[in-house]
């Protein structure tokens, strides 16, 4: 059996599965943190882990406060034994430095600075890169000294080394991508060349390092000009995001959806039927798309997404529509795929997520979609018995 949550944190983004393998627990995680509050996420990993207890593994999307800042918590109280990032290059690791700072956030630096110093000392943690879904990999750079993994490659054989021997029949399948978003990169250089003309002769890779890192070292003189950089970029600035696909490729194997609708009883409803503590004759297959926050608009990037798992779309039954149901990361094609749609917004997040547009987009089209807040009874559990 697997559990599938959907963790009721707000404006943020925390998720869970966990599966009995011969009587042992395992855990999976994608993303863990919250904007609305940072206790919420510390309270729900109390809730749903006990202390010491091990995460097999954690994939983290991307670098945004509101998917890691639950993370100092999750390694102290928990006993993680893999972490899951994107890997980018040193350039994008300073621009995101800088944004960072900007917005205030050391947390985020911190963690982009070493990962590792968040980690338990008296607990073993592993930590892997997953390379950008690119042929190009020109200044990619391992200055985490992070084990690296091509985008595509099923990361099962690592969760569950101890449980599944057989790598040619995994227990479950992960299936992580990391797409760069070069259009954002592109937009802040030329916003620096605008701010800076005198650097406007940088070209390579190189020169343009040094030249960010003297923005970095003399960000304070620089700020000004910084923020009027990241203004011109528009939108948010992230430099990757990694997908991730959960799932086994057997039709045969679904997933039903349940949910905590009485704040009083706490009572399980199936939300297909109903019926309490009942099973539903109208499930889904039993994989699940984690989209963090890619930007899906436009035909371009729907068909990258699209390619990069044209072997699983026949088994996806549940999609996390990105970036908490923001209109600028959303495209229609998500209403053509029979899943249930889960989004992650809070009540009263000054972002006005998720959009009026998506929702009415997915319910138009037949979709059963459920809004994840802050509040306990808005979870979202799926169960697939296999």
């Amino acid at each position: 059996m697997m559990i599938r949550s959907f963790l009721p944190v707000g404006q943020g983004a925390f998720y869970s599965e966990s599966f009995y393998v011969n009587e042992a627990k395992v855990n999976v995680i994608y993303d863990c943190g919250s904007l609305t509050e940072e206790s919420i996420v510390e309270s729900k990993i109390r809730e749903v882990f006990h202390e010491d207890e091990t995460i097999h593994a954690v994939f983290i999307s991307h670098f945004d406060k509101d998917h890691i800042n639950g993370l100092p918590f999750l390694f102290k109280y928990c006993n993680v034994k893999n972490l899951f990032i994107p890997l980018i290059t040193t350039k994008e690791l300073i621009m995101l430095k800088l944004k960072n700072l900007i917005q205030e956030d050391r947390l985020v630096v911190k963690f982009l600075s070493n990962p590792r110093s968040f980690f338990s000392e008296d607990k073993h943690t592993d930590l892997y890169s997953i390379r950008p879904h690119s042929e190009d990999n020109t200044g990619e750079s391992n200055y985490w000294d992070a084990s690296i993994i091509q985008s595509g490659s099923d990361v099962s054989d690592i969760i569950f080394k101890d449980y599944s021997p057989n790598s040619e029949n995994p227990i479950w399948e992960y299936i992580p991508f990391n797409f760069k978003r070069e259009d954002k990169i592109l937009k802040f250089e030329d916003a620096l060349i605008h701010e800076f003309p005198t650097m406007a002769s940088l070209s390579e890779v190189f020169e343009w390092k040094v030249f960010l890192d003297s923005l970095l070292n003399q960000y304070e003189e620089y700020k000004d000009k910084l923020i009027s950089a990241f203004k011109k970029v528009g939108g948010t600035f992230n430099t990757n995001s990694m997908v991730l696909f959960s799932g086994k490729r057997d039709t045969s194997i679904r997933q039903s959806v349940y949910q905590f609708n009485c704040p009083f009883h706490g009572w399980y409803y199936c939300m297909g039927c109903y019926r309490r503590y009942g099973s539903c004759h109208d499930s889904y297959v039993n994989g699940c798309l984690f989209m963090g926050d890619y930007d899906a608009s436009g035909s371009l990037r729907w068909n990258e997404l699209s390619s990069a798992y044209k072997d699983y779309w026949n088994y996806i039954g549940c999609i996390q529509i990105p970036h908490h149901g923001s209109f600028h990361n959303y495209n229609t094609e998500f209403s053509h795929i029979k899943s249930c749609k889960v989004i992650s917004a809070g009540k009263k997040n000054s972002y006005n997520h998720p959009h009026p547009g998506v929702i009415k987009d997915l319910i138009l089209k037949k979709n059963q979609v459920f809004i994840v807040t802050e509040e306990r009874e808005s979870e979202i559990d799926l169960v697939c018995d296999y």
